[in-house]
């Protein structure tokens, strides 16, 4: 091998040496660059979960073209609860001066839901609307509550007066704010509501082992309705402070079976 040769080879080994050089500095920056993407990513993880599980929206029944999302507008309170991730905090604000007519069942399973007025207006109306089958009248009301609870803050809830179907009777453990599940937990809150209605129809009502958890602060019961309808086969607790009964309304059914139920 000659000195040309030698040069050569020693020109060669120089540029390979300065490429692989060149190339350790880019993967370095690039490993750099990236693993403050995993620290930010890492950093805000808390916050990326919790912006995910909670989920807000406005209810108006008169918008014709609602967005159906995240932050945005829904024609009906079912519409947003459906869209909503499980185990979601579902904060729902009713257009005020509005009525709200609860024209389906509405199952709230896995999820914290907050119905409230949208601003300091009148009060939004919420109609449990009745409708009948091939044995009873019953109404439309919110159901499901497993892992899950309902709280109403500033609100007006009308449960049905007339049935559907004058000839047939009311089915009783139907015909509550919240149904109850079996040998499950469910939690209903109200925050300065009013609810109206008649026909011993309930909040809630206690049956297959269920237990029932009901909050009411600064509330109202107005006409002949029970806060907690049953607790013959389940087990209650009512929490309550500056809460009114008027017009024939009641905390517990008569016959009761006071034993099973825990209240201040």
């Amino acid at each position: 091998m000659g000195i040309e040769d030698i040069n050569q080879a020693a020109g060669a080994m120089n540029a390979l040496t300065a490429r692989i050089n060149s190339f350790m500095s880019d993967a370095d920056a690039e490993i750099a660059q990236r693993q403050g993407v995993y620290d930010f990513m890492v950093n805000d993880l808390g916050n990326e979960v919790n912006r995910r599980m909670t989920y807000a929206g406005t209810i108006d029944p008169d918008i014709a073209e609602p967005t159906r999302r995240d932050g945005g507008t829904f024609n009906t309170i079912g519409d947003a609860v459906d869209l909503a991730p499980s185990g979601a905090l579902v904060i729902l604000y009713l257009a005020s001066e509005k009525t709200h007519n609860m024209n389906r069942n509405i199952s709230i399973s896995n999820k914290d839901i907050i119905i409230a007025r949208t601003n300091d207006l009148a009060l939004p109306q919420i109609n449990m609307v009745a409708y009948a089958d091939n044995t009873h009248n019953a109404f439309h009301t919110f159901a499901g509550c497993d892992n899950g609870s309902l709280q109403f803050r500033y609100c007006n809830i009308n449960l049905p007066l007339d049935k559907v179907n004058e000839a047939l009777p009311w089915n009783g453990s139907s015909c509550v704010l919240l149904r109850y599940n079996i040998a499950r937990t469910s939690v209903l809150s109200l925050y300065e509501c009013t609810v109206t209605g008649s026909n011993d129809h309930g909040l809630m009502t206690c049956n297959g082992a269920a237990t029932n958890i009901l909050n009411m602060y600064k509330t109202v019961l107005d006409g002949q309705i029970i806060a907690m309808k049953s607790v013959q086969s389940g087990a209650a607790i009512i929490s309550k402070q500056v809460t009114t009964l008027s017009n024939g309304a009641l905390m517990t059914a008569a016959a009761d079976n006071l034993s099973s139920l825990l209240s201040n």
